[in-house]
């Protein structure tokens, strides 16, 4: 049969003795002039392309699906130059393997400061309750905790917190760069969602920071995502550079001028020589069996073959993916997939409100029966440029000032999330974002984009705890194959940008 696609996951991949676990992470010998074949042009496939450039390899060939490369990363311009994000989207000061990529091929790409402390920035919004701006909302659940508190104490508490959730982070993991964790010792530590982790250790002070930091990502919401990947996502770096921040009085999260997708075109771009990028391109069957790979693609209604030495798979494996064909030799049961959810984002126009601020939040929606409500909408104009407003201090008095960029009518990216892959209905969707906007007092709303997203493909526990994240990276360049970006990483530009970074020093030139 021509076309084989499968729903299978990285599980499955291991399961049929592929992946040959090593004792440690092998060397990958490569030719110099291998034809090398990446699979999918998103954020991962680009940015190893340039590696394996940078490297020396000269025959290198990148097959994406779309018409343009990105993937989750996806900037969309209005007429007026305003660019919005409707994929990947912020940066921390943990980001500096990004920041370096920018520097080298986007400088004109700046970053604009993301502070949703600035009042009236960010408000939170919670069915039946008072909205309230972001350090309020942080403010009142640590007063939950502790009772009517003098704000001197209130912030020793949330310090404290930081200090022993960084603690609590080493005794499990040890101390390691950012990126993937060593694995655990004792799974049991972590074998609950987020949010429980977070109350067992003592630790809900941070509740606030940790929802605003994961959740507005798209990893789902602190009830239900696993601690693991909480633990993963906030390292202690990321806490030590907000605090080293926060005493410079500098911005530690951030968004870029011209968005992510500016980044990985401009990669492209300078490599255009060495790196033949062909759009449109869908993957339809893969055979490893034979030397070289045969990789048959369909454009235009038509089929090719594309011949490789070397085959990159940089694709969601969590999603229906065409893989290599010989990964069924052994009849393995397809049951054991990676688990994922679906970010839908709009792009949609509406009246300018009364108060305008860059976001609105719902941090308790996106579980249980408030799964595919409006969860988030960020006024992209005002986070680009009013990151800093008049008046935006909390201890000003006056109202915030966010000039004339808040008059008009307004353009705004709406978030959506599901605890699933996409099997409903679009136009239900749809519907459910405009009655959400419109009780919002998102007035005239008009929704111009919508984009589904498959999001944050993980494993359960018994997966986990069966190391396969960690069997991957060992097995990496077994039967002339790598496996790269998020299935195999984490769902953010850096961790898929720090995986590449280690995996290329793995490989050598023969």
């Amino acid at each position: 049969m021509l076309v084989h696609r499968i729903l299978v996951a990285a599980a499955g991949l291991l399961a049929a003795c592929h992946f040959v676990p090593q004792a440690t992470a092998q060397v990958i010998n490569m030719r110099r002039h291998e034809r090398i074949v990446i699979v999918g042009g998103g954020p991962a496939g680009v940015h190893y392309a340039t590696l394996l450039v940078k490297k020396g390899f000269t025959n290198i060939t990148i097959l994406e699906q779309s018409t343009e490369v990105g993937g989750k990363s996806k900037t969309v311009v209005d007429p007026l130059g305003i660019p919005h994000e409707l994929g990947t989207c912020y940066a921390t000061s943990l980001y500096q393997p990004v920041f370096d990529l920018l520097k080298e091929y986007d400088p004109t790409n700046t970053l604009v400061p993301f502070v949703p402390f600035i009042k009236g920035h960010t408000y939170v919004n919670r069915d039946a309750m008072p909205i309230m701006d972001y350090k309020a909302y942080v403010a009142q659940l640590v007063h939950r905790l502790m009772g009517p508190v003098k704000e001197r104490e209130l912030v020793r508490e949330i310090e404290r917190a930081f200090v022993s959730y960084s603690s609590i982070h080493t005794s499990i993991f040890g101390v390691y760069a950012y990126g993937l964790p060593p694995q655990p010792s004792d799974w049991s530590r972590i074998d609950m969602s987020g949010l429980e982790f977070l109350r067992q250790n003592k630790l809900l002070a941070l509740e606030g920071f940790f929802r605003f930091v994961f959740q507005q990502q798209g990893y789902g919401t602190l009830d239900t995502a696993p601690a693991f990947y909480m633990l993963w996502w906030i390292h202690p770096d990321l806490l030590r550079k907000r605090k080293e921040a926060d005493a410079k009085r500098q911005p530690w999260a951030f968004m870029l001028s011209k968005g992510y997708q500016s980044l990985w075109k401009a990669m492209v771009a300078k490599y255009q020589r060495q790196i033949d990028v062909q759009l449109d391109t869908k993957v339809v069957q893969i055979a490893r069996t034979l030397s070289p790979i045969y990789v048959t693609v369909r454009r235009s209604n038509v089929l090719d073959i594309v011949r490789a030495d070397h085959l990159v798979m940089a694709t969601d494996l969590s999603h229906m993916v065409t893989l290599p064909s010989d990964l069924l030799a052994n009849d393995i049961s397809l049951t054991k997939d990676l688990t994922s959810s679906s970010f839908v984002v709009s792009l949609f126009e509406s009246d300018a409100r009364k108060d305008e601020s860059v976001s609105q939040w719902w941090p308790n929606r996106g579980v249980g029966e408030l799964e595919g409500r409006l969860q988030l909408t960020r006024n992209s104009r005002l986070s680009l440029y009013n990151p800093l407003p008049a008046h935006g201090s909390q201890s000003d008095p006056a109202p915030t000032n966010w000039g004339v960029n808040a008059t008009g009518r307004q353009t705004r990216v709406a978030y959506q999330f599901y605890n699933q892959r996409y099997p409903y209905s679009p136009t239900a969707v749809k519907t459910q974002l405009l009655a959400d906007l419109e009780s919002a007092s998102f007035t005239n709303a008009v929704v111009q984009k919508q984009i589904v997203h498959n999001y944050f493909p993980r494993y359960n526990l018994t997966q986990l705890q069966q190391g396969l994240p960690w069997k991957i990276w060992d097995s990496q360049g077994s039967i002339r194959t790598t496996w790269i970006g998020s299935s195999v990483s984490f769902e953010s530009v850096l961790d898929v940008v720090v995986y590449n970074n280690k995996l290329i020093d793995r490989v050598n030139i023969t």
